[in-house]
């Protein structure tokens, strides 16, 4: 048996049929619909050739879901998984940039699905999200996963437990980095967390050529998220600390702060007015804005 059987996973939805899985079992490991989950479809024989159940997908076996099933589709270097295992935990950038893009996805889903519930206003729902939903969803999802383990070598299992491993401490991490609510908010006004409608059109112009305009839609969905006024202006430093941002249109970050709440529609608090106010970013925060400083591909 070769080494490494993950090379026949399809990462596409065309089907790669292969007949020396682990188990014996012939046929494609593959996501025939796009929704994320990879299903095994047994080869078999008939009197017209081979087939396989295409017309009931749904009744294949889902052999990986979540993150485990993300990966198998764009496959990065595995030896980068040893190092987000050490003690310390810093991640290789093309790691990071992978787990935050995909928690980015499930996070706007869990947005769409929280946005009208009448206690959103009242929710810090980054923190409900990390806490709450995705890491014990995504737990859930890598024991679906550990189906793969039946087809692929033992060499395969320890770079998918990697996986699994890694992205709970990163959405562990994310998490600790991102303030729980108070159980008693206090009155104070720039606590308040509203709701916003950051103008798209004048979001496109902030930004250079070499910046990827594709990702505008999630910039403004994460703006519009409940904030409050201090996330704001920290999220007006990320946007100006940009390589892409166009400073020039702007003489300060005071400056460019009150264009942005007008942008945003959110009232302008003096004391967020520079740089030196708004040190220590949260993490979390940091994280859900990667997409900022990225180039576009051509």
């Amino acid at each position: 048996m070769e080494e490494s059987l993950i090379k026949y996973i399809s990462q596409s939805n065309i089907a790669i049929y292969y007949d020396g899985w682990r188990n014996g079992k012939k046929g494609a490991i593959v996501d025939r619909t796009g929704n994320g989950k990879l299903r095994f479809h047994e080869q078999f024989h008939t009197s017209f050739g081979l087939d396989d159940v295409y017309e009931k997908i749904e009744e294949n076996p889902i052999v990986a879901d979540g993150i485990v099933a993300s990966w198998m589709k764009i496959r990065q270097d595995t030896t980068l998984f040893d190092k987000c295992l050490n003690r310390n935990i810093i991640f290789p950038s093309s790691i990071r940039d992978f787990y935050t893009e995909y928690t980015i996805k499930r996070f706007e889903e869990f947005n769409l699905l929280h946005r009208d519930n009448p206690d959103a206003l009242n929710l810090n729902l980054e923190f409900e999200f990390f806490t709450n939903y995705i890491i014990p969803h995504e737990k859930k999802l890598n024991k679906i996963s550990e189906a793969l383990f039946d087809y692929v070598t033992p060499h395969d299992c320890k770079i998918i437990r990697k996986i699994m491993t890694s992205y709970i401490m990163f959405l562990t991490e994310a998490r600790d980095n991102i303030q729980p609510p108070s159980k008693k908010p206090k009155d104070n006004k720039r606590r308040i967390k509203n709701t916003h409608d950051a103008d798209i059109n004048k979001l496109k112009n902030l930004f250079n050529h070499n910046f990827d305009k594709k990702f505008i839609p999630n910039l403004k969905a994460l703006i519009d998220l409940p904030r409050s006024n201090k996330e704001l202006a920290y999220i007006a430093l990320l946007i100006y600390n940009s390589k892409h941002f166009i400073k020039n249109d702007y003489s300060s970050f005071s400056t460019w702060y009150r264009y942005f709440c007008k942008i945003v529609k959110c009232e302008v608090f003096e004391n967020y007015a520079a740089p030196s106010a708004l040190k220590n970013i949260p993490k979390g925060l940091e994280d859900l804005f990667f997409f900022l400083n990225l180039d576009k591909i051509l």
